[in-house]
């Protein structure tokens, strides 16, 4: 039998079974990206709500990135178990690795303060909407200011 061995060339006729376009890799693709435009959502409002305030902060990044825990899950189990989920649930994970300066727990704490205190509500809503309510805002192309959806990552790519 002679059984091609190693990376397929580019000229080659020959496609692979998964690639880039492959399901699982459009689900988690989709999911990352819709992660990263609430994270961007939640942290415009919470600067919006500050300078309304008339408040100088430096922080752009008050909720940082968070590990891709959630986003590499496809099975239909933990999907629906993660649209069960709040905002809040999910941004009070772990924060990335790439934060060195930052401690693991960071958004937790930030989240826990905002809740406790009586600022900003436009945020709390935003963090205790489940995402099942935001996801189905992102598909169906639901313009909210400072809220990409699908369509505008489609654009981008």
């Amino acid at each position: 039998m002679n059984k091609k061995i190693g990376r397929i060339k580019k000229n080659s006729s020959f496609i692979g079974k998964h690639n880039k376009l492959s399901e699982d890799n459009l689900i988690r693709k989709i999911k990352r990206r819709f992660l990263e435009n609430v994270r961007l959502y939640i942290n415009n409002e919470y600067k919006n709500y500050y300078l309304k305030k008339k408040v100088n902060i430096n922080n752009n990044n008050w909720i940082k990135k968070i590990t891709p825990k959630f986003s590499i899950q496809i099975k239909k189990k933990d999907n629906i178990k993660w649209f069960n989920s709040k905002i809040f649930e999910v941004f009070s994970e772990n924060v990335s690795l790439k934060y060195s300066s930052h401690c693991l727990d960071s958004n937790k704490k930030n989240i826990q303060k905002l809740l406790s205190s009586n600022e900003s509500n436009n945020v709390k809503n935003i963090l205790n909407a489940k995402i099942e309510i935001l996801f189905s805002m992102y598909i169906k192309d639901v313009k909210i200011e400072g809220f990409k959806t699908l369509n505008d990552d489609i654009k981008e790519f």
